[in-house]
C-alpha cells in the first residue's frame, strides 16, 4: 500500500535547517600603489580607510608598502563601506586570522591620521579604534626628523708654536722680553715667563 503525501512527509528524516557558514573568500594583492591602496585579485581597487600612507620619494614609503604586504601576504577580507572619489573601495582590511590592517598599521606610526577627523563619520567605530592606534604609535626610524644628525668633530685647538706659552697676542720664544721691546700691552695668560705684570693686574706692559 502507497503512503499519503503526509505519511511520507512524516516518515522522511527532517531536513537540516542548520548549515555551516561559508568560508570567505581570500583575496591577494595583485598590483601594489603604496602602503594605503591596491588592486586586488578580484580586479577590484582598495584603499584602507582613514589610514594615510607615504607616497613615492616621501620617508618610510618603502616601509609602509613592506609592512602592507607582508601583512596581508597570506591573503586578506575587506569591509568595503563606502567609496572614494577615485572609485576604489575604502574599506577595513582583515588578514587571515580577523587582526585588522588599518589599526596595525596606524600603531605602525609608518601612516598618519590625515583623513580621519574628515571621514570618521563613515565608519565611527572603525575611527575610534583608529584614535587609539594613532595615540600609541611610535616615530618610526625611517622618519627623517628622527635620523641622528652625524656629529662634527670641531677641529682640535692648535697652537703656534713659533709664540710664548701665556701671553696674547703671541710673543716671540726668547730667553727673556721688556714691555719696551713689545711696545704695547698683552694679556696674561699663564705664569708670565716674561714677568711682564707686575703689578699683577692680569695685563703687561700696560
Amino acid at each position: 500500500m502507497d503512503l499519503t503525501d503526509s505519511e511520507s512527509t512524516a516518515a522522511s528524516p527532517k531536513a537540516d535547517l542548520t548549515s555551516e557558514p561559508s568560508t570567505p573568500v581570500l583575496l591577494f594583492i595583485t598590483d601594489q600603489k603604496d602602503g594605503d591602496s591596491w588592486v586586488a585579485s578580484d580586479d577590484d581597487e582598495y584603499r584602507l580607510g582613514m589610514v594615510n600612507a607615504p607616497e613615492v620619494g616621501e620617508d618610510c614609503f618603502s616601509e609602509a608598502a613592506a609592512f602592507t604586504r607582508e601583512f596581508v601576504k597570506d591573503g586578506f577580507t575587506v569591509d568595503d563601506y563606502s567609496t572614494d572619489t577615485y572609485g576604489r573601495h575604502v574599506a577595513e582590511v582583515f588578514d587571515k586570522s580577523g587582526d585588522s590592517l588599518n589599526v596595525a598599521f596606524a600603531t605602525s606610526g609608518l601612516g598618519d591620521d590625515r583623513y580621519l577627523a574628515e571621514f570618521r563619520h563613515e565608519n565611527v567605530a572603525l575611527a575610534e579604534r583608529l584614535d587609539a592606534a594613532y595615540a600609541s604609535a611610535p616615530a618610526p626610524s625611517c622618519k627623517a626628523s628622527n635620523k641622528p644628525v652625524p656629529l662634527v668633530k670641531k677641529p682640535a685647538k692648535t697652537t703656534n708654536s713659533n709664540c710664548m706659552d701665556g701671553y696674547s697676542p703671541c710673543l716671540p720664544i726668547r730667553s727673556d722680553m721688556n714691555c719696551p721691546e713689545i711696545g704695547h700691552p698683552v694679556t696674561v695668560t699663564g705664569s708670565d715667563p716674561y714677568r711682564l705684570d707686575r703689578d699683577g693686574d692680569g695685563t703687561g706692559c700696560d
